[in-house]
């Protein structure tokens, strides 16, 4: 799941895991950052390097997901099909 939230001028972008295990749905915060190189300009692309780098953090590969929860923005359609998995939001 994707959300985000602005402090003055800066732009958090949050990633949150959600699973079921042991019939027990969890949910785990795995980042809340900036974007990683220019804050005004966070592509779909940079989204997606980004959900790479902190899914192997956990031993994971962007192929793990098996949809995309977040708004029916542009950029988050873009990382959608990027990723290959539908999108929920």
């Amino acid at each position: 799941m994707m959300d985000g939230c602005t402090d003055g001028p800066t732009h958090y972008g949050c990633v949150i895991a959600t699973y079921m295990e042991d019939k027990v749905y969890s949910k785990v915060q795995l980042r809340c950052s900036p974007p990683p190189k220019n804050e005004k300009h966070y592509t779909a692309e940079e989204h997606y390097e980004l959900q790479r780098f902190v899914l192997a953090i956990y031993g994971k590969s962007i192929t793990s997901p098996v949809v995309l929860i977040g708004d029916n923005g542009s950029t988050t359609k873009s990382l959608a099909d990027l990723m290959g998995v539908p999108l929920i939001g």
